[in-house]
Parts: structure tokens; sequence; C-alpha cells
């Protein structure tokens, strides 16, 4: 009996590693250049011994650097006291000499690997569950899980040249027939701008405060919601309650009523009212989407965040379609980045373009933009792209950028003091120009052309509609 529990242990403390496997791949490298690429890709963290993991360090840097790469070479370059050119050479010598060994040898490597990452990364989340420390049990399970996926390369996209053309070529015939993944916002001409939103792709929305970011993202994931599609809107700037108090108004409106979200907030509402806000609270109750309130979510929790709500989801028979983000810069950086401001939205612009792909949907991050449009006058207060906080790599990661405007806010700003006088009546003209509405700037597009797209916002109700 103790013997097979020391027996156990034992197989639970080996560290998953094959020498002869390394050093396969290490005389393949060395003897069989025309082999090396079967092995498949190959890092240093793959080897266990250290030796081993020093010698393909600087095969890696031979190769780079052009030259050549051979027992001698590698010998000399690597110096190491207790191995000569010699070993490198029996190595190189005892190295598979078949498509099929490289190949066998290359998937062993990166297995074994894999395995060992696997063992140090339960260990380590041991270790960490088990310390009396500050972090929340939802960070832990966000690193973890973010650790684990970085311990195997992404599955390669095994789509065939062949459909790859026939669903390009079905587009062009009809666009009806696209068989790929869109998702639709709901302001057809801004969907129709930007051709839908597809899986793996980032669209930001940017404005200033009082344009109404909010209101549109939030009208966003509603519609796909009212789709019967699954949305997650991780809400960072204002809470839940108050998101959700948007959009009962929203709902309320879509109905054909107007209920105030002022109003609803201060819980003023009419008689009249209280039949469409039942309605719409139990429509709402009953929509495939999540509200997210918690500041200061770093990526990998917003990443781990998503990945629970697809797997409940799922049990229910909906999937994820979309995720919202209220807003970019409220994303908690990494340490590492912390007082480099280009550096802190260069990390989160490409991690929601990552999270994007990974999931397969596509993500909408709400972004504020600097003051720069408020120092501009007149007609040329409108945003443009170097409005953007740290503009470059946003606008270099996102598939679009939508910028809004809504003159109404800075008309209503600007009332003069005086009813009944002649500024007075041209102001009152002015609003009811400018009255609901608002202007979706296309600032970039990738998959189209940019321009303007002109919208109907109820800011009052914290709708937008078609106009």
């Amino acid at each position: 009996m103790g013997e097979n529990v020391a027996a156990d242990l034992k197989g639970l403390l080996e560290i998953p590693h094959s020498e002869m496997i390394e050093q396969a791949v290490l005389g393949i490298a060395m003897g069989r250049p025309d082999l090396v690429d079967a092995v498949g890709p190959v890092c240093e963290d793959d080897f266990y011994n250290e030796d081993w993991a020093s010698a393909w360090r600087f095969i890696e840097t031979l190769r780079s650097t052009g030259r050549t790469v051979s027992p001698f070479t590698v010998a000399t370059f690597y110096s190491h006291p207790s191995i000569a050119a010699a070993d490198m050479n029996a190595l190189a010598v005892m190295a598979p000499h078949t498509l099929h060994g490289a190949k066998s040898a290359g998937e062993e490597l990166r297995r074994l690997s894999a395995r060992r990452k696997l063992k140090y990364l339960g260990e380590a989340v041991a270790n960490d569950a088990a310390e009396d420390a500050a972090d929340t049990p939802e960070a832990m399970i966000a690193r973890a899980q973010q650790a684990l996926s970085e311990i195997l390369p992404p599955t390669p996209n095994k789509s065939s040249m062949s459909s790859e053309l026939d669903r390009i070529l079905d587009r062009a015939e009809d666009a009806s027939r696209d068989t790929s993944v869109r998702v639709m916002s709901g302001l057809t001409d801004w969907d129709r701008r930007i051709g839908g939103m597809r899986a793996g792709e980032l669209h930001i929305i940017g404005a200033r405060p009082g344009m109404g970011k909010t209101i549109v993202g939030a009208n966003m994931a509603v519609n796909v919601a009212l789709a019967g599609k699954g949305a997650l809107y991780f809400s960072m700037e204002i809470s839940r309650e108050q998101l959700i108090q948007r959009v009962l108004c929203d709902l309320v409106q879509r109905d054909g009523h107007e209920l105030w979200t002022r109003s609803l907030r201060a819980g003023n509402i009419m008689p009249t009212l209280m039949r469409p806000l039942i309605k719409a609270r139990d429509t709402l109750e009953a929509l495939p989407i999540v509200i997210e309130e918690q500041r200061g979510l770093s990526l990998a929790e917003i990443a781990a965040k998503a990945r629970m709500v697809r797997r409940d989801l799922r049990a229910n028979g909906k999937d994820l379609e979309i995720i919202v983000v209220d807003y970019m810069t409220l994303i908690q950086p990494a340490d590492r980045y912390k007082g480099n401001k280009v550096a802190e939205v260069t990390e989160l612009s490409r991690g929601l373009k990552i999270l994007a792909g990974d999931m397969g949907i596509p993500v909408v991050a709400l972004c504020q933009l600097n003051r720069n449009t408020e120092s501009r006058q007149n007609q040329d207060s409108k945003p443009r792209l170097s409005d953007l906080r740290e503009s470059g790599s946003i606008e270099q990661d996102a598939d679009s950028v939508t910028l809004l405007f809504r003159e109404e806010y800075y008309v209503l700003l600007s009332e003069p003091g005086l009813k009944g006088t002649d500024a007075y009546a041209h102001w009152e003209a002015k609003l009811l120009e400018v009255r609901d509405r608002l202007e979706m700037i296309v600032a970039k597009n990738r998959e189209g052309e940019t321009g303007t797209v002109e919208v109907k916002v109820l800011a009052r109700c914290s709708a937008v509609r078609d106009a």
C-alpha cells in the first residue's frame, strides 16, 4: 500500500520532459537544416534542460543573423565548458533524418512543454489560493485563465482557400448570402456604412462628455439582444442601476411613450407610464443581455468574465455575439506601463482587438476624446481622429472609429440671458434646427468609405434611432 502511494507521489512530482527529444530537435537544427521547418515552431522555453535551452537560443541567434548552423559553429559560439564540438556533432549524427521523424520530435517537444507549463501553473494557482492575499478570487481566476490561454498557441484557421473565395464571391453577388458572422447595431445607415460588425473586429465610438456615447453603446447592445443574440456590457463609468434605468427608458420609448431618465431616477413617474414601464421591465429581464458593473477591471478580468458569460448563455441556448466596453481608458492597465499613457492605451486597444479575435465576436469600445474639440470654434469644433487620447495605437488597431457630435448640447449651453430679444429668438430657431440630431462621423473604416451618418437621439429618454 505504502509503495503504491509513494509511486503515485513520485509520478505527480516528476516534471514532464524528455532528454532524448530535446537532443533530437537540437540535432535536426544542426545536422539537417532541410528538416528544420518540419519541426515547427520551437522556442527556448520549450526545453527543460537549461543547457539545451541555451544552445537553442544560440542556434536562433545564428539563424537570425544569417550565419551557418552546424555542430562546430554552435559549439564555438555557445562555448559551454562541459559541451564540446564532438558532443554537438554526436547530436547531429543521431538526429532523425526523415520528415516524419522531425515533425514528431517537434510535436512531442511542444506537448511536453505544455504539460510542464500546466504543472507549474497548477502549483502557482494552488499557492495563490493558499496565501492570504488581498486579491479577490475573481482576479486570481482571471490571471489563471489568462496564463492557461497562453500555454498553447491559438488554433490555426483551417478554412481552405476555396471556401474563402466562395464566401467572397457570394458576398459580392448578394450581400444577403454572406455566410460570415455579422452583427447589426440596429442603426441602419451606420451598419450599411461599416458593412456590419464582424467577428474579431474592434469598433471605437469616441466622444466628449454629453455627446451620447453611453446612449449609443447601450442601444447597440440592446438592439443585438432584441435580435435574440447575447450581449455583454461592461459599465465602468456609471453604475449598473443607472444604466438599467436608461435602458428601461429606451424600451419605453420603443413602445411609443416618453419616460425621461431623470424622472425615473427621481421617482417622478406619471401614472400613465407605469404600464409601459412594467412591460419594459419584463422585456429587459427576458433579454440575453448581461450588464457588468465593476470599475478598474483588467483586460484579463474582462476576458475571464466574457468567457463565463458565454458559457452561461450557451447553457440557455444562446451565444455571446457582442461585447461593449464603456469606456476603454477606465480599464486597469498593466503595472509595467504605469505612468506611460501612450503605452497604456496601446496595451488596451491591442488587448481589446485580441479579445475580439479570441472570442470570435465584435467588440465595441467607447472612448473619451480630449479637449481639443472645445478649443476650436464654430463648425471646426467637430471631432477628428486626432482628438482621440493617445490616438496612434487606437487608429491602428480599430476596424472602425466613429466620432459623435451633438450640436444641441453646445447650443443649450449658449442660451442668452434675456428672453424676448432678437438674440433669444435666433437661439430658439437654432435649437429647433439641431434638436435631437446626432452626427456619427465615421472617421476610419477598414471595410469601406468614411463619412457622416445622421441619427435621431432622444437624450432625455436615453434612446437613439434611425433618422
